[in-house]
């Protein structure tokens, strides 16, 4: 069988090599790859998060800044928002790998004599029954999201709380979700703390457990390759404006009291694995955030975060 687009509902059947059509000689399937339709095209680079240089020698490096800003957002984050895949009435959802670099999941439809799963940035064919940690049976309509270092604090802030928000913004109200259980729970976590209903609404899966869905399964994706260094990242430029709706919609009730300000050191040697600051520019910063705290008289605690636990073990 040959692969088909989303969305093009023109598939063909096996056929030998003179054009007509065989009959299967084996009770296995036979695995059909659907594709994710083309992304919509947004010009990211005149997007209100555009960052801005501040450099004391801002001119010598201007032209070289935009043009790997140009690259980055391009190779690493996409061109417009994530593509939108459905996949029913009924379907099977895993992902195969623990939460780091490499994360394998799996999203497919059909039984028997012919499976049609999504190919895409980290999801691959299904794996044989037999391979299984587990499997669980749920009724009704889902969605799910999936990307690398689930287990990693900042990568879920930075890529995943943006995807899950664009796809939460694409499905029912009584849809539910199936996000990937890792060790630590980061979104877990979050997401309790954040929005608590929509935690409610979520069914959390282990590596290798597979949910079998009587009902649609949807699936926010991403078709591009990314060219720089890491297969499989997904695309947050199209989907920050969702994240805002979301986080803006969202009542939250702060103490008056014993509020904090935290501010994250990229300085060695707590911070490592490249994307360093310089130790001035890192003091400097932090002394602007005092000034501005003083002269807006904000009474908070400024916290500098460094990664190590209060009793300086550095574990955290």
């Amino acid at each position: 069988s040959e692969p088909r687009v989303f969305g093009d509902e023109t598939t063909k059947s096996a056929s030998s090599g003179n054009g007509t059509q065989t009959e299967e000689k084996s009770m296995s399937p036979v695995y059909v790859p659907i594709y994710p339709g083309k992304e919509k095209v947004v010009n990211v680079l005149d997007d209100a998060f555009r960052p801005t240089l501040r450099d004391v020698n801002a001119t010598l490096y201007l032209k070289g800044y935009v043009e790997q800003y140009e690259a980055w957002v391009s190779d690493m984050h996409g061109h417009g928002e994530p593509s939108i895949v459905t996949l029913g009435p009924t379907a099977h959802f895993a992902v195969w790998t623990d939460g780091r670099h490499k994360v394998n999941a799996s999203a497919w439809t059909g039984e028997s004599t012919r499976i049609e799963y999504l190919s895409s940035h980290m999801y691959v064919a299904p794996k044989e029954q037999n391979e299984w940690e587990s499997e669980i049976e749920l009724d009704g309509d889902y969605a799910a999201f999936h990307s690398w270092w689930a287990i990693a604090y900042g990568h879920v802030l930075d890529i995943h709380l943006s995807q899950v928000a664009f796809i939460k913004s694409k499905v029912r109200d009584d849809c539910r979700f199936l996000f990937f259980d890792d060790t630590n729970s980061i979104l877990k976590g979050v997401l309790s703390a954040v929005d608590r209903p929509f935690y409610d609404r979520v069914t959390w899966l282990k590596p290798g457990q597979v949910a079998h869905i009587n009902g649609n399964l949807t699936i926010g994706t991403h078709r591009s390759p990314l060219k720089m260094c890491c297969p499989g990242m997904v695309p947050r430029w199209g989907a920050n404006s969702y994240l805002l709706s979301w986080l803006n919609s969202l009542t939250h009730i702060s103490p008056e009291v014993n509020r904090t300000i935290i501010y994250a050191n990229r300085v060695f040697p707590q911070a490592q694995h490249g994307r360093l600051m310089d130790p001035d520019h890192n003091q400097d910063v932090i002394s602007l955030i005092r000034t501005s705290m003083a002269k807006h008289g904000r009474k908070e605690q400024l916290v500098i975060y460094d990664g190590t636990k209060t009793n300086g073990d550095g574990l955290s």
